[in-house]
């Protein structure tokens, strides 16, 4: 009786079959992990810009003093205290301009476009003036679209 200690070929072989196929199969699912954690990154850079646009607008209105639009051409027009500021996309952007100085600020990243900017069920009564503002943002091949009802806060006597 002979006491043989360590492996048999056909084990090696097949502890060798299995660390390649290991080998083969990591780098890909490495890279498959890399890009859903990059397609993730890029929907949450959306979803901030989108609800911080959605947020911006919503306190403007909120605090405006008078609300214009124009549904035909989406536009916002926003009268707050001494300034007059107008909501508009242009080539892709969305503006904030202020009507009486004519400067404009963009109000998303320049990586991110606005596909659509739509204005709807408004409704301008002297005290409860309230509309619907919706907006598609689109990073490379993601797109994103928001929407939310603003008014303008009740006015005290």
């Amino acid at each position: 009786m002979t006491n043989s200690k360590g492996f048999t070929l056909i084990e090696l072989m097949l502890y060798t079959l299995l660390a390649a196929f290991i080998l083969l199969l990591l780098p890909q699912f490495i890279s498959r992990a890399l890009f859903l954690r990059a397609q993730a990154e890029q929907y949450q850079v959306l979803d901030r810009t989108g609800f911080h646009v959605l947020q911006q607008l919503t306190q403007s209105i909120r605090y405006s003093d008078s609300i214009s639009a124009d549904e035909a051409h989406n536009q916002l027009y926003l009268d707050k205290g001494s300034h007059s500021y107008m909501y508009f996309v242009e080539n892709e952007i969305l503006y904030q301009q202020d009507t009486d100085t004519m400067e404009r600020e963009h109000m998303v990243p320049a990586n991110i476009t606005v596909e659509d900017f739509s204005i709807d069920d408004v409704s301008l009564s002297a005290n409860y003036p309230s509309l619907r503002l919706s907006i598609a943002l689109r990073e490379k091949n993601k797109l994103r679209t928001f929407s939310t009802a603003a008014s303008r806060r009740q006015q005290e006597k």
